[in-house]
């Protein structure tokens, strides 16, 4: 088969900060749980792994974490035959709630190839752990950077946007919504300057498969970037639209759209009141400002979608200028 893809490595801080993230997938937005493993529960899980061999088999792994969250630990890995650097996370079984989750997201990212898309080589399970073998992207995330330097430029912003939205295209063409679509879930390859540097979506434990004209109801995502009708409980992939819109007004203002507690935040995401008239706008285009415009639609099925998006006239204008490469 061709390629495979999942989350790789990513420190997720937690420091008081302007451009600081919800904790992703909280319980505001738990999914649907199946049979939850408790210390009153024998800890047996059923086999999930693509490789029904032993990981230390083919890959040497390090002691040293790249990154850690709520799920499981990302260390780095090397396979052994071919001297491939890898990430590898590691989930422990009694941090697993959801069964079918992690085996959603596996399954997901068998059918995902795309270059601005995290590769999931294989994944591995004995008694204690599920692992994900995955693409080593060390170059820090997107929200990183953006804090780093303020805000993004226009030009910056355009290099990240002809890459994620082909990616994102590339989900919905093939009926994935990712649901958590944000600048901590997007990983640079190295540590290349932006205007060089190529992204890759990361983070698949919230998407789901989807049929068109079907409604998903499960309220996932991060409150910051979530859209109004997720938190109704009756949307589609076009909430996707609504994330990417978000994440474009944090790299182009330096700031979130919404402030406040997560409840706030979610009150405020709810009425879908974004304001493009403060001064941290004053220097942007008004091309810019319309792409946000048209992603942040109220209504879900009014969004432009990921491939119209990529001719809207503010890419347009810097893809005239040859300078950047779209990622198909």
């Amino acid at each position: 088969m061709g390629c495979h893809n999942s989350n790789a490595n990513a420190s997720k801080e937690g420091s008081a900060s302007p451009l600081d993230t919800d904790s992703p997938r909280s319980p505001l937005f738990a999914k649907v749980r199946g049979w939850k493993i408790s210390s009153d529960n024998p800890i047996k899980v059923r086999t999930i792994a693509s490789n029904p061999g032993f990981l230390l088999d083919d890959y040497i792994m390090d002691e040293a974490s790249l990154g850690e969250g709520r799920f499981g630990t990302v260390t780095r890995g090397e396979n052994k035959q071919n001297l491939t650097p890898v990430a590898i996370k590691s989930i422990p079984i009694t941090r697993i709630e959801d069964v079918d989750a992690i085996s959603r997201e596996i399954d997901v990212m068998s059918k995902i190839c795309h270059t601005a898309i995290i590769k999931l080589h294989e994944s591995f399970q004995d008694a204690s752990n599920v692992f994900l073998v995955l693409e080593l992207c060390d170059g820090g995330t997107l929200l990183q950077r953006v804090r780093e330097v303020g805000h993004f430029t226009e030009v910056h912003t355009a290099r990240v946007l002809f890459q994620i939205l082909p990616a994102l295209r590339h989900l919905h063409d093939n009926h994935i919504c990712h649901r958590d679509i944000k600048p901590d879930n997007v990983l640079f390859v190295d540590w290349h300057p932006v205007e060089q540097g190529f992204v890759k979506l990361i983070d698949f434990g919230g998407a789901v498969f989807f049929r068109n004209g079907e409604y998903l109801t499960s309220k996932v995502g991060t409150p910051t970037y979530v859209a109004p009708e997720v938190l109704q409980g009756k949307y589609n992939e076009t909430c996707d639209l609504w994330s990417t819109g978000i994440t474009i007004f944090v790299l182009l203002s330096g700031i979130p759209p919404f402030r406040g507690d997560d409840d706030d935040i979610l009150k405020q995401a709810q009425l879908g009141n974004i304001s493009l008239n403060t001064p941290h706008w004053s220097t942007i285009s008004e091309d810019a400002k319309d792409l946000v415009r048209e992603l942040c639609k109220m209504r879900g099925n009014d969004r432009i979608s990921a491939e119209d998006a990529l001719e809207h006239k503010f890419l347009f204008a810097h893809k005239k200028m040859g300078s950047l490469r779209v990622a198909f």
